[in-house]
């Protein structure tokens, strides 16, 4: 997946995590430098409401279904995003650890399971986001992973879109019925709509869960 697929889903997950933050009063900040000695080093979140000092939250996703992360993934659900938050540790834990911040790897997969340290933070989310609304823990809990499911599947179709659209004028202009044949869809396109029909089948009432 490209770098701009990868920031639309990044994104997009990144801005609904704060938004539901922010309505728990964990003041969470964007794109913060909180390193004095890795200026340039720059960390999704920083919130200031979820532990006594600073915790710096990185986001990231996943997919199961590369070769290195299958086995992961079908061995313990969030598995291949629990092995991956040892790629955001190895990069900031030592920074954090000077600082004396709380580094959280928020890291989820694009079929819906969330590493180790993502469930620990949701589960403290919902419980602050439900007391902050005053509605009782499930309903909490699936308004919180309803609104981040959410956030992946519009990821998810933005890179169905953008990976697409220089093909829509060919198969306007092309039809089927010519007799010619038609190309293979990118493993792009093919990973993203894999993610696609996953997170459409999880839209069924009564909520969508990306918790596993």
């Amino acid at each position: 997946m490209h770098r701009g697929a990868r920031t639309l889903l990044h994104n997009g997950l990144r801005n609904e995590l704060a938004t539901l933050c922010s309505e728990a009063l964990w003041q969470p900040a964007r794109e913060v430098r909180p390193f004095r000695l890795q200026p340039t080093a720059r960390m999704d979140l920083t919130l200031r409401g979820y532990s006594r000092t600073l915790t710096c939250v990185d986001v990231a996703l996943t997919s199961p279904l590369q070769c290195r992360s299958v086995a992961l993934a079908a061995r313990t659900p969030g598995g291949a995003s629990t092995s991956y938050e040892s790629v955001k540790v190895n990069r900031y834990g030592t920074a954090c650890a000077d600082m004396g911040y709380v580094l959280v790897p928020f890291v989820g997969d694009m079929l819906g399971a969330w590493g180790a340290s993502a469930q620990e933070l949701l589960s403290r989310l919902v419980r602050a986001w439900g007391l902050r609304m005053q509605l009782p823990a499930f309903r909490a809990s699936a308004v919180v992973h309803t609104r981040l499911s959410l956030a992946v599947q519009r990821g998810v179709a933005a890179v169905l879109l953008q990976a697409a659209s220089p093909l829509l004028p060919q198969a306007l202009n092309s039809p089927a019925s010519n007799g010619e044949e038609m190309e293979e869809p990118t493993a792009e396109v093919g990973e993203a709509a894999g993610a696609g029909v996953w997170a459409m089948a999880q839209a069924s009432p009564p909520a969508v869960t990306l918790a596993r």
